[in-house]
């Protein structure tokens, strides 16, 4: 496939879109506006589709995983104190890059995806590609200055610390003292587009594994969880890991990948969860990591405003959690849960935060 079609998603769903037809090379083939039952540029072309900005958040995240998958699990889970929506209602993209190094992110609502997938299929097209203005905007060169382009009723801003698609009111107050440097010329805006359209920085449209991000905050698959801190033990465990089997699914063949990986001379059709089990089992507290983990999923689900934020097991077998909870009722009540289930929670530190708490813990045997 040569040849792209982009296509810019316009302000209004029933208004027309404009669109470009670009070869291989950037040169703009044939352009103009399309709508609901008009025809469209024939032949086998890649469809790139340029999205409001304002319905994406956008920030630069670092993250080391083994796929992109968890990846992406990692960065939701780093960006979630600037997330409205619950995470499993989300779908994040990464930009393309080393695991070590820092990458875009790009956050939005699965609605609001499948809602401009569903436009561009009004068109008789099938999406490959959305992108969302605000990474057009080239990223200037150094920190004194912002770059502005505007799309519509939007202007997409983008500084080296910033990427975002606001009301054109709003851009002195983004850019927070930095010269804004607007890019107006429609021949000049033309030619970002293009070159975005030909190399996305990232896409949207993350497959079939799009869900899988969201997955992290109501996973609830102890096998998967035991595995990764038998391995690892020294892994932090996603955040609120433990809701929701249902959503495990998603993971489920992933982490059969990994454990296979991750335990050399398994033979051939054995199961790698019951050996994660297996070793898991081995290590402190009583009952293994995974029985540990189990009895704290269980002994907080009855705690709506608690959250487990961190789940660590170190080289010597100790396994310590980071909670936050609004009232301190609230770890007693997992405490007294804990007991019932044969564990005890030895506080390490417990610190005030904004609308509640923050415990370290360690997860033993009961006293």
């Amino acid at each position: 496939m040569t040849r792209t079609r982009l296509i810019l998603l316009p302000p209004v769903a029933g208004d027309p879109a404009p669109w470009l037809s670009l070869d291989a090379d950037g040169l703009v083939l044939a352009r103009g506006q399309i709508g609901p039952g008009d025809p469209v540029p024939v032949g086998e072309m890649r469809t790139v589709v340029i999205v409001p900005g304002t319905e994406v958040t956008v920030r630069r995240v670092q993250v080391a995983a083994r796929t992109e998958a968890q990846g992406r699990a990692a960065a939701l889970l780093a960006l979630r104190e600037c997330l409205a929506e619950e995470a499993e209602r989300l779908t994040l993209a990464l930009s393309p890059g080393a695991p070590d190094a820092p990458r875009l992110a790009a956050v939005a609502a699965r609605s609001t995806i499948e809602g401009w997938r569903d436009w561009v299929r009004t068109l008789g097209l099938e999406a490959d590609v959305l992108l969302p203005d605000s990474l057009v905007v080239p990223e200037p060169e150094t920190d004194d200055t912002v770059t502005a382009v505007r799309f519509g009723p939007r202007v997409a801003v983008r500084g080296l610390d910033l990427c975002a698609s606001v009301e054109p009111e709003l851009v002195p107050l983004l850019a927070d003292g930095r010269e804004v440097v607007p890019v107006e010329r429609p021949e000049a805006v033309e030619q970002l587009l293009i070159a975005a359209a030909l190399t996305p920085p990232l896409n949207l449209i993350v497959g079939p594994a799009r869900g899988e991000a969201g997955g992290w905050r109501r996973w609830r698959l102890p096998m998967a969880l035991a595995a990764a801190l038998a391995v690892s033990p020294l892994l932090v465990i996603a955040a609120e890991a433990g809701r929701d089997a249902g959503a495990a699914r998603a993971l489920e063949a992933e982490t059969r990948i990994l454990a296979q990986g991750l335990f050399p001379g398994l033979p051939p059709g054995a199961d790698p969860g019951a050996e994660a089990r297996r070793r898991a089992g081995e290590l402190p507290p009583p009952g293994g990591v995974a029985a540990a983990a189990v009895a704290l999923f269980g002994a907080m689900e009855g705690v709506s405003t608690a959250d487990l934020d961190a789940l660590v097991s170190d080289a010597g077998g100790t396994l310590r959690a980071t909670l936050t909870y609004a009232e301190p009722s609230d770890l007693e009540r997992i405490r007294a849960g804990m007991s019932a289930r044969g564990y005890g929670l030895t506080e390490e530190t417990v610190e005030p935060r904004e609308g509640g708490f923050v415990a370290d813990l360690i997860l033993g045997g009961a006293g």
